[in-house]
Order: C-alpha cells, then sequence, then structure tokens
C-alpha cells in the first residue's frame, strides 16, 4: 500500500514549511512517511485484492486547466516515434478521461467508446473525430479506425488510436486523444463522458 508522501512545493519558502510541517508531525505521529501504511491482513493477501484492482493507486484522472499553455490538446506532433516509459503512459492517461490504454492486436492502443442513436450520428461523429486529427504539426500523425456495433435503438462506436511502426502508445497517440477528448460531442453521442474507461 503506498505510504502518505509530503506534496511537491514549488518554492523556497514553501519548502520550508513544508519541511517545518513534516519534523512536527514526525514528533507528534510518528516518521511521516509512514501514514496510512499498514500490513496487510491475511483476509486480504488470500484474496489477492491488489492483483484485483486495475491502476491501485492514489493518482487520479484529470484535465489540466484548458487554456493556450497547458493540455494534450494544445501540445504539437513529435517527430520522433519515441516510446513513453509505463509512468508516462499512466501520466498522460489520466488525462484522457472517458478514454484509455487497452491491449489490440499485439500492442497497448489508446481507446474511447461512443453510443449514438443511428448511421447518420455516426458519420457525423466521425467527421468531428477527423477534425481533431487535424492538429498543428504534420509529422507522425497517428492512425485511427472505428468499429461499430448495433444495438436495439443505438450503435456503440469503438475509436482505436495508433502509430504505425511502433510497438506501443506515443506521445501523438495522447495528443490526437487529447483533442477528441476536448470535443463537444453532446449533440452527437447519447450518454455523456464519464470517468470509466469502457463507456462514456
Amino acid at each position: 500500500m503506498r505510504s502518505f508522501r509530503v506534496g511537491t512545493v514549488g518554492s523556497s519558502r514553501s519548502a520550508q514549511m513544508h519541511k517545518r510541517f513534516a519534523v512536527d508531525c514526525e514528533k507528534r505521529l510518528g516518521a511521516a512517511e509512514e501514514w496510512g501504511a499498514r500490513d496487510p491482513f491475511a483476509a486480504e493477501i488470500e484474496f489477492g485484492f491488489g492483483t484485483k484492482v486495475r491502476n491501485a493507486d492514489t493518482m487520479h484522472r484529470m484535465k489540466p486547466p484548458k487554456n493556450e499553455l497547458f493540455g494534450l490538446a494544445n501540445m504539437r506532433y513529435e517527430a520522433e516515434k519515441e516510446l513513453l516509459a509505463e509512468d508516462d503512459i499512466q501520466l498522460y492517461e489520466n488525462q484522457i478521461p472517458g478514454m484509455g490504454v487497452e491491449w489490440e492486436e499485439e500492442r497497448d492502443v489508446i481507446k474511447a467508446y461512443f453510443t449514438v442513436k443511428d448511421e447518420k450520428m455516426v458519420e457525423e461523429l466521425k467527421d468531428r473525430v477527423r477534425m481533431a486529427h487535424i492538429t498543428p504539426g504534420l509529422e507522425n500523425q497517428p492512425n485511427f479506425k472505428w468499429r461499430t456495433f448495433a444495438e436495439p435503438g443505438e450503435i456503440e462506436c469503438e475509436l482505436i488510436i495508433w502509430t504505425k511502426g511502433t510497438e506501443g502508445p506515443i506521445l501523438n497517440d495522447f495528443i490526437f486523444a487529447g483533442s477528441v477528448n476536448e470535443m463537444d460531442l453532446s449533440e452527437v453521442v447519447l450518454e455523456d463522458k464519464t470517468d470509466d474507461i469502457f463507456h462514456f
């Protein structure tokens, strides 16, 4: 289980304040880095709880502030096709709520799921995503494809994002996904996006 850790600070004054806080806490409650940590109960070990939870950590999915400085949607495509480290994949995945990295055809890809009411809305959705594909920088634009599954009264659309010639997600894949994630699709999809990587 992850232990409590005093947060990162951005100034020397804040650093001093946090240091004093940590020292005070250590005096009062013992070693600060051990807050929240405990040995698992026997039943928890037997059940294997830690192996049954995806992304079992304290990180939360959130979008950065929407302005000209932050956010995947405001980044340019990179010229290099450099594979991302696992920590970076997790970091960027947390910035695209409603999407997720999944295994597809012997590699990891980014997937998103949409529900629309008919074929007309399917084409409208595809047109809007194509527009998101046209982001600053033309090198190494990611590839994407669709799968659709017809259900009574609705159609489930699966968007798959990857880059040819790579063995896993690269930054450009997340930039494209971030652009799609920023789009207002409320007039197209039947349901609002949630933090569930499987449906929205």
